[in-house]
Formats: structure tokens, sequence, C-alpha cells
């Protein structure tokens, strides 16, 4: 026995690779299990990382998502993006009706609340999946009875193995947002296996199944449309010819998608929102269609340089990394002779049976619904786009190899198997190292930003990231450098686009954070001239403007601001302050008070008050009586017992003051202000030595 299964396993060890695999495919739950574990090792290190990029639109900033079950008719009722911009907005032209895999963000946060660890093993389990789903369809479809039946279970499985490997896919899965992406996938081709059973064994519960299928599809993104005319191509290369098959798959298939989109017109419209007017959104705004379809094959010929050279990978093509062109753009025309070629060519092989075809036409017709001509896209392109267009790609390129070994009359398994394993861990390795780029939006953002260094978008992403991390506390020590950094990145992007409002915004905000008032003040106004309803531009002008001692300008900016935003508590105290500044008392005292009149018990009003009645008006009684009720309102306010020990000693009562100091050192005992003030008033006193060791204490 023992001298039996020796013999076994040494047989099984001398085996040829090709039959190891082949008896590995004959078990389908194997397979599964095989690429789910793949997708672990290629993607499990995205499992620590934390929201990102889009995550906000869906997940962190959509009021829908966060209500859990709650929110569930309302995401299946609504554009993708109206929780988050809390109201009905044409934001991106075409609208976005995706509610199925914000769907399941909501029903994550029901029982997970925001966790993106969660969300990151979702993404990898359906991408697993999905890769099995496609290795189903493709078995189904290409395996027939003959002798190409081992090789075509082979080119099923590579190029199954190829897809999930692809570093082209790390924004859908590494990104949580990708989820539209994998769920439109999913549906579809589990909707294509459907249909290719339907046309193997003729039973109506396969065709049945195609509809759901594919409905639940397009309800994750407008990705599944094209497979109404992928599946008849699917099921003609199976070899069913029956016309009545054909008709019943195409009507499940039609019926799935005409129901999301009877209910796409229903909430959203179809695909013709308000038309865009601000190129970050659209950049074909201005744009003859001429331009758009030569920049639109111009993508042509980027797309197939990525995919088959994955090096320099991006989230971010938005203008202007990639310019809008006319025809006389040689890449625009080389890629209009790929198109028609490649399609002419697809068709052509396609008549004769041959699987390169129907790769390519899976190719062209699942770009055309991203490619910008269908309808906008809102970016001139984008590597998730690729997403389902690469397994076709991917089929002809292989189908393509299996031909040229043919002809070179080579052990054609065998070679595909190891060109197959080398890609694999080529673009798995690739993989693996693009995905901590997706660890939160500071590393993607300014990783990218030397990916794709002419978007105005990535650019002023770059900049904001790096000022949000310079104020955050304990960054102290790298705040001046990611300042400076910040700035660069935002002059980079006003340069590229100076029609850029919110990147004059956070421009000036960060000059504002450098100290640099009057450099603010002038991005501010760069704001308001192409933003003219961006409010937050006043309010920062305004106190731009106060730092600056341009105390006019200050006050208009503030008024502008206050008339659309009169409930802006803060900013109502900083006007008061701008009048204080400026020197004009009553009106300081007006702008306090108009804070007053709907909390009457603000201490900081009260305290800013009395400092105009002894700064301003010499009154130190009436400054002393509001200062007191300020105390007694909040006894922990520092500045409250500061100013009142100032008030008490320009009064010309110096015991007073210290009192009034040294109980601010009952709240605050290692204040250097009060020490400070302590100091002076004994030095005033004439008792120069304690006010010294208090003035040293101060120190």
């Amino acid at each position: 026995m023992s001298k039996s299964n020796t013999q076994q396993r040494a047989a099984a060890a001398s085996a040829p690779v090709q039959d190891i695999l082949l008896n590995f495919l004959q078990k389908p739950l194997f397979v599964g299990a095989a690429l789910l574990i793949l997708a672990f090792v290629l993607y499990g290190n995205t499992l620590g990382h934390d929201y990102a990029l889009d995550d906000a639109i869906v997940i962190t900033q959509n009021s829908y998502t966060q209500k859990g079950f709650g929110g569930l008719s309302e995401i299946f009722t609504s554009d993708a993006f109206e929780a988050f911009f809390k109201g009905k907005r044409d934001l991106v032209a075409g609208g976005r009706y995706r509610p199925l895999s914000i769907a399941t963000f909501a029903i994550e946060y029901q029982f997970f609340g925001p966790n993106p660890a969660i969300s990151h093993f979702v993404n990898i389990v359906l991408y697993g999946l999905l890769g099995f789903v496609v290795f189903l369809a493709l078995r189904s479809m290409l395996v027939q009875e003959g002798p190409q039946k081992r090789n075509r279970l082979f080119l099923a499985f590579l190029t199954t193995v190829i897809f999930i490997a692809h570093p082209i896919h790390t924004e859908v899965v590494a990104n949580i947002k990708g989820r539209d992406e994998l769920l439109a996938m999913l549906f579809s081709m589990a909707g294509l296996l459907a249909v290719l059973q339907f046309g193997k064994t003729g039973k109506m519960l396969m065709a049945g199944l195609a509809l759901p299928a594919f409905f639940l599809g397009a309800m994750a993104k407008e990705t599944a449309l094209p497979f109404l005319a992928i599946a008849p191509l699917a099921l003609w290369l199976q070899g069913t010819r029956d016309l009545q098959k054909q008709a019943t798959a195409f009507v499940a298939v039609f019926a799935g998608l005409i129901i999301y989109i009877l209910l796409r017109m229903q909430f959203v419209g179809l695909f013709s929102a308000v038309e865009a007017t601000e190129i970050l959104n659209d950049p074909f705004v201005g744009a003859s269609f001429a331009e758009q379809a030569a920049t639109a094959s111009k993508t042509v010929v980027l797309y197939i340089g990525k995919m088959l050279v994955p090096a320099t990978l991006s989230h971010d093509y938005y203008f202007n990394q990639v310019p809008v062109i006319g025809w006389s753009d040689p890449l625009a025309l080389l890629g209009l002779a790929m198109a028609i070629g490649g399609m002419g060519l697809g068709v052509m092989l396609f008549r004769k049976g041959n699987v390169a075809g129907f790769g390519i036409l899976f190719f062209f017709l699942s770009f055309s619904i991203v490619s910008n001509l269908v309808f906008p896209i809102g970016t001139t392109m984008g590597e998730r786009f690729m997403f389902v267009p690469s397994l076709g790609f991917i089929l002809a390129i292989l189908v393509g190899l299996e031909m040229l070994l043919g002809k070179m009359k080579m052990d054609i398994p065998k070679s595909m198997i190891y060109f197959s394993a080398a890609v694999t861990i080529i673009f798995g390795i690739r993989t693996i190292v693009r995905n901590p780029v997706w660890e939160n939006d500071f590393v993607l953002f300014n990783t990218d930003v030397n990916n794709s260094p002419n978007s105005a978008k990535v650019q002023t992403a770059a900049g904001g990231s790096l000022m949000d991390e310079a104020v955050k506390p304990g960054n102290e020590a790298l705040k001046a450098k990611y300042l400076q950094q910040s700035v660069v990145h935002l002059q980079k992007a006003v340069e590229i686009y100076p029609q850029h409002g919110t990147a004059w915004l956070l421009l000036g905000n960060s000059r504002f954070n450098q100290g640099q008032y009057k450099e603010a003040l002038q991005a501010y106004r760069k704001t308001i001239e192409f933003r003219p309803a961006m409010w937050d531009a006043y309010k920062n002008a305004g106190l731009a403007a106060t730092n600056a001692k341009e105390y006019a300008a200050a006050e208009s900016y503030f008024a502008t601001y206050l008339a659309n935003k009169p409930d802006d508590k803060e900013i109502l105290l900083r006007r008061g302050d701008n009048f204080e500044a400026w020197g004009k008392a009553q009106e300081a005292i007006n702008a306090y008070q108009a804070l007053l009149s709907s909390n009457p018990k603000d201490n900081i009003a009260i305290g800013k008050i009395g400092m105009v009645y002894g700064k301003l008006l010499g009154n130190f009684d009436q400054a002393i009586a509001y200062l007191s009720q300020a105390l007694e309102l909040n006894p922990k306010e520092e500045m409250h017992h500061e100013n009142i020990g100032i008030a008490y000693a320009m009064k010309g009562d110096p015991q007073k003051a210290l009192e009034a100091f040294n109980r601010g050192l009952q709240y605050f005992p290692d204040s250097k202000k009060l020490f400070r003030n302590i100091g002076i008033t004994y030095v005033q006193m004439g008792d120069t030595v304690t006010g010294q060791q208090y003035l040293a204490k101060a120190q």
C-alpha cells in the first residue's frame, strides 16, 4: 500500500503541468476557493486602510448611508450625490443613479458603523466571487466537446487569473467606493452565465435568473448596459443558433435593463442632467463633438498602453492631464485607426467563430458607455473605466498568443500556462505595490500628484491635504514644510485652471495659516471673482483683511457673508473684532450686541463689549461691569480674568487688578499672560523685585 502511494505521488510529480492544471480545473469549487485566496493575496494589504477619495460621497458624508436601514428608501429614489450635497444638484453631467452599492454601505453602517476594514473585506470577497463567476461564464461559453476542450478550459482560467491580477483594477478594489463597479460586473457576468446556461440547457429558469441579474448589475452602475449586445454575441459564440433561444435571452436581458432605465428616468432622468458648466465636472464644456470624439479616440491608445504596461497608475485624469484635442493630434488618428480596425477585425474574426473576435467586440462594446460618446462621464478617462473592458482585452490577447504559438509549432498549453503565470506574478506584484497608495487621502493625493501632474484637481487635492496635515495637533514640526508644499501644489492648480475657485480658496487658507495675510486676501479675491457664491471666501477674506489691517475691506466681506449666512456666530464676533481693531467703538458694540440678541448669555460677546468700553471709550466702570458679568457666566475663560485685571489697573486700582489676576491663576496656574500682567502691575506699583520675579515666571 505504501509503495503504491509512493508511486502515485511520483507519477503526479512527474505529470506535465497542463495535466495537473486540468485535473484542478475539473473541480469548480476548488477553482472558486483558489480565486478567492488570490484576491486576498493581492488585496489583503488594504484591510488596514482608511476611507479615501469618493468614500465621503457614498459613506462618511452621506446622510442616507448613515441612517442604515432607515436610509434605504431614499437611496433607491435619489441621485447618488443627493445625500452628500444635502439636496438635488446636477453637479456631474449625466446624473448618477447607482443605488445598489450605496445600499450595501447603508447595511454595513447599520451593523458595524463607520468601519472601513469591513468594507475593504467585503470588496475583496466580492472580487474573488467575481473571478469565480467570470471563470464559470467563460467556461460555459468557450468549452465544448471536441479536441479543443482542454485548451478552451485553460483559456477560460488563465484569462480569469490575469484579469484578477491586473493592476489597473486597483482603483476599483482598493477604493471602497469602487464597489459599484464590482457589483455591476458581478451581476452582469452572473446574468451572462445564466444566459449561456439557458443556451445550453434550454431551461427557462436560467433565462428567468438572467433578468434580475442584469437589473441588479445596472442598479449598481450603468456599465451593465452594454451586456444587452454582449449576451447575444456570447450565445452565438457558444454555438446557440436557435432564434427562439436567442430571442428569449435577449428579452430577459432587455427586460432587466429596461426596468432599471424606467426607474432611472423616474428618479434621476435618462442621462440628461442639466448641462454642466464647470470644466472639472465635464472636460468637454465648450468643446465641439469633433473634439470630444478625437479625445475619446486618443484615450483608446492610452488605455491600451496602460493595460499592456501598467507602470504608471493614477486615480485622477481630470483637467488638464488629458487635454481635449482635435483630429490633428496623431494619437487621435492612431486611436481612430485602432478603434475602426479593431472593431472591423473583431467582426471578421467573430463571424469565423474566433474567440479573439468576441474579446475585441467585448472590449469595444463595454468601452462605448465610458467613452464620453454615449453620455458624459465627468472626466476624459479613468482606470476604473477599464474594469469591464479589460476582460475582453485580456481574452483577445491570450487567443492571439495562442494563435501565434500554433503557427510557431510550440506546445500551446504549456507555453500559455507559463506565459500567464509570469504575467500574473508581474501584475500581482504591481498590484500589491500599488495598493498602499490607497491608504488614505493624504497618501493617495500626494502620490498621484506626481503621476498626474497636469491635473488641476489632484494638485488641489494634494495642496488641501497638506494644509490639513499641517494644522493637525502634533504636526507642529512639519507645519512650515507642509504649508510651503501646499502652496506649491495650489499655485500649480491655478496655473492649470485659473478659474478654479476651490484652489484659490485653499491657496488663501494656506497663505493665511502661514501668516501671509495680504497674499491670502489676494487669493480669496480670486475665489470671489470666479465663484461669487462661495460664501466661505467672503468669510475668510474678512478674517485676512482684519489681520492685514484693511478694516474697511474686512467689513465689506463680513457684511456680504452675513447677509447670506446670518447665523454664523463666529463671524458676528469677528465682525465686532474688526470694528474694535478699526477703532469704531459703537459699531463694535453693535456687532457684539447682534450676537447677544440670539444668545443673551454669550460670555465672550459680553466680555468683548467690556473690552471696547475700556480700550476704546476709557469707561472702565462699564468695562468692569461687563467683564464681571462675563466672568460670572464663565470663570474658566482666561481672557476675562486678564481683561478685568487690566481694566482695574487702567482705572488706577492696582490692588484690585492683582486680585483679579490672582483669581485667574486659580484656574490657570501656568498662565504666562497672567504672570506677565502681575509683574507689570507690581513694577508700576514700585515693587520692582516682585515684579521681575513674576516677569521671569512669564518667560
